[in-house]
């Protein structure tokens, strides 16, 4: 499809004026994880990730495996 990078954010509530732009809001590592699982290039980024919600060793595991499992292909933002 030509596109260089899919980026995911990070909502924990979305109100209903809000379901137009975004759809459905799932985990943004989650997400990008299977996405890095169907493709081999496209660059992986977070343009929002709520860092005061996660416990800090649990997402630095988190995106280094990600890193790691996408082949260097992940951007946290």
């Amino acid at each position: 499809l030509g596109f260089d990078s899919v980026w995911t954010t990070e909502h924990i509530i979305v109100g209903p004026e809000g379901v137009d732009p975004y759809g459905r809001v799932y985990d943004p590592l989650v997400t990008l994880g299977w996405i890095a699982g169907w493709t081999e290039r496209i660059g992986l980024g977070t343009s929002i990730v709520l860092v005061p919600l996660h416990n800090p060793m649990h997402l630095a595991k988190q995106v280094t495996t990600l890193q790691e499992l996408s082949g260097g292909r992940f951007t946290l933002g």
